[in-house]
């Protein structure tokens, strides 16, 4: 069994669903990429939303925020347990799906250089951020669509954590590639190779994490067929998104994204608030750092609720960071939403109202 074990955990996983789903990965940068989820399946609209880690060893579903190895994915897929699916796999097929080996080393030293990259141009986007502070249909869609009050926004600018670069597109690309030139944008990433422009020219509302070197672009309304929402770029995220109080309180409301944590703002929370850039993307030492630094007593999960969805991926993902906390003797208490809903749906309910 346990040599099994160690065969099945040797394959690999892009080469095992490319076989198992009939079809080929869609290559993004140094990930592997497909349409399917062995959790979700086809379900929602969202491309390429199983990403396949450098190591070749562990996927994760941007859409229900699944995640596992090869051994995880067979289980799901021939509907097996455990031992079925290790032996399945260790048996005489595994040949064509061996893994090659990957230099972790330089993977590493990989992520530090394209993260140095990205830092660098946000640090090259701060003029055009201040030039395009007033761009109207910026502050259009987060105040008439979104509903956030203008003082809102307005604060998390002064606070530096909202920025806007010019929404139309021609214009955002001439001042974006001018500021830092075609190679910086594609050493990040944020220019792929083929591409007509850089990603994050229809991309002008930017949330700047802690640090100022990770930071998420967002379009402006919704996205069509094919086209993500938002892009985040940077995997040195040494806080998440973080509002403090301008009064003293022990306590932290804990939601999903940028948009998420004005909302809260808006709807008058008194608390500290946390924005987590994804449900699942976070680390149990920002909590113990927040609460040693802020003097924190008790943090109130308010995660997304998609009730209608099977794998309700903010509750699911609220459970693990709950087994975290626990583990982490964090106290926490879970404030559950209404169905389908997320904070930003309740505060333009209520503006509604």
């Amino acid at each position: 069994m346990a040599k099994n074990v160690d065969i099945a955990r040797d394959l690999s996983l892009t080469a095992f669903l490319e076989r198992e789903l009939g079809v080929q990965a869609k290559r993004m940068g140094r990930h592997a990429r497909f349409n399917y989820c062995p959790d979700c399946g086809n379900e929602g609209h969202q491309p390429n939303k199983l990403q396949i880690q450098i190591d070749d060893k562990h996927y994760f579903c941007h859409r229900c925020r699944d995640k596992g190895t090869v051994i995880d994915a067979a289980m799901k897929l021939w509907g097996m347990d455990f031992g079925e699916a290790v032996d399945r796999l260790a048996g005489n097929h595994s040949g064509d799906v061996k893994a090659k080996p990957v230099d972790m080393e330089k993977v590493k030293k990989e992520d530090t250089l394209r993260n140095q990259k990205i830092a660098e141009v946000l640090k090259r986007l701060k003029p055009i951020f201040a030039d395009s502070a007033d761009d109207f249909k910026c502050i259009q869609y987060l105040t008439k669509v979104r509903k956030l009050p203008l003082e809102v926004v307005r604060e998390a600018q002064k606070r530096g954590m909202l920025a806007f670069m010019p929404s139309n597109v021609k214009n955002a690309e001439s001042r974006i590639i001018k500021a830092c030139g075609e190679q910086l944008l594609k050493d990040a990433g944020m220019w792929k190779e083929g591409a007509k422009r850089p990603s994050i020219c229809y991309r002008p509302i930017v949330f700047i994490l802690p640090g100022e070197t990770s930071a998420e672009f967002r379009i402006i309304g919704e996205p069509k067929p094919g086209m993500l929402k938002s892009i985040r770029f940077g995997t040195n995220i040494p806080y998440p998104f973080v509002w403090r109080s301008k009064t003293p309180s022990t306590k932290v409301a804990v939601v999903e994204g940028a948009i998420d944590t004005l909302s809260m703002v808006a709807l008058g929370t008194k608390s500290h608030i946390v924005g987590l850039p994804g449900c699942n993307n976070w680390d149990i030492e920002w909590f113990i750092k927040i609460k040693d630094k802020l003097h924190i007593e008790e943090y109130v999960l308010a995660l997304d609720n998609d009730s209608s969805s099977e794998t309700n991926p903010g509750q699911k993902g609220q459970e693990r960071l709950v087994e975290a906390m626990n583990m982490a003797n964090l106290k926490h208490s879970r404030k559950v939403l209404p169905e389908n809903s997320d904070i930003n749906e309740i505060l333009k309910a209520r503006s509604v109202a």
